[in-house]
């Protein structure tokens, strides 16, 4: 059997490659040399003629490609932004093309009424922080402001007696059993050789008006226990007769030097009589009244003066501290 698409001749010696076939061959290559020939004429026939199916890609209409494109463009995709198709558009190749893409919107924050309420918006929030930090400040007490507790100073005379007197000087600070204050008596045999000679004794104020109530504990005199220990004051059972000041024995004035203003200074006036026992007597009671109460911040200097107004101590009569 000779096979046609092999008589060709030999690129190397010129001859028919048929020369070599001639031999018979085995059973089964000869059908399947035949099956080859058979499905190449089948396939061969089966493919269409050129020249018409260039026809008929021409003859497509130039609309039917736009529509296609059309549905095609209109098919959602995930990120996608297409160019709207445009039947009137050039074609890619035509220069004009580039001018007919539509120019891109600007983006949105460069638009002016954007960037306005950006600015508006940030204005807002600085404003409420600063309302917001300053409430904080103000709870803190990191911004100054009035005193809340201001030192007030008493013009007017503050008595003894029940009820309490005023607040006379600032107190201390109170414990469970009150205000803890001294109370300076003389005590022998020291006060006797200098009558300036005075000795502090723990006491506590049962209310805010330290000032008079020490001076009341002075008056009231040292307890028992503290006189064994030699503790004592003259001015126990000095004050006699009736009372000027409503029945009280004595009015504190803050601030006053007598009857002239000064700060730091208190002026202490007995309301009933004085009745001194001895020597020195007067010294020593004023060295009582002047260490009980300059030991408060607020009281720097004090003027006692008597019931009829005149300077307690003063023996020449002149009335020097009322000057």
């Amino acid at each position: 059997m000779t096979i046609d698409w092999m008589d060709e001749p030999n690129a190397r010696n010129g001859h028919s490659e048929s020369e070599h076939w001639d031999a018979a061959l085995p059973p089964d290559v000869e059908a399947l040399m035949s099956r080859l020939n058979t499905d190449g004429a089948a396939w061969r026939h089966d493919l269409p003629d050129h020249a018409r199916l260039v026809e008929r890609v021409r003859a497509i209409p130039f609309a039917a490609s736009q529509q296609t494109v059309q549905e095609s463009s209109d098919i959602p995709r995930k990120g996608d932004r297409h160019m709207p198709v445009d039947a009137n558009r050039p074609p890619y190749d035509d220069p004009s093309f580039i001018d007919w893409i539509p120019e891109p919107e600007p983006p949105r924050a460069s638009r002016p009424w954007v960037r306005a309420f950006g600015l508006v918006a940030a204005v807002v929030v600085v404003a409420l922080l600063a309302v917001v930090f300053a409430k904080i400040a103000l709870q803190r007490g990191g911004i100054a402001g009035p005193a809340a507790n201001p030192t007030a100073t008493q013009a007017g005379p503050i008595a003894t007696g029940t009820p309490a007197a005023t607040i006379t000087a600032i107190p201390p600070t109170a414990t469970a059993t009150g205000y803890p204050i001294n109370v300076y008596f003389s005590k022998q045999p020291d006060s006797y050789n200098d009558p300036t000679a005075v000795f502090a004794v723990k006491r506590f104020s049962p209310t805010s008006g330290v000032a008079t109530n020490a001076i009341e504990q002075l008056i009231a005199g040292p307890t028992t226990s503290e006189k064994a220990q030699g503790y004592f004051t003259e001015l126990s059972g000095a004050l006699t007769g009736s009372s000027n000041c409503g029945g009280r024995d004595f009015t504190i004035t803050l601030n006053m030097r007598a009857t002239h203003p000064q700060t730091g200074a208190a002026t202490l006036r007995f309301c009933r009589t004085l009745s001194l026992p001895g020597e020195l007597t007067d010294a020593r009671i004023k060295a009582e009244i002047t260490k009980t109460l300059t030991q408060f911040p607020t009281i720097s200097t004090v003027t006692i003066i008597t019931r009829e107004g005149h300077c307690f101590g003063d023996l020449s009569g002149q009335d020097t501290c009322l000057q």
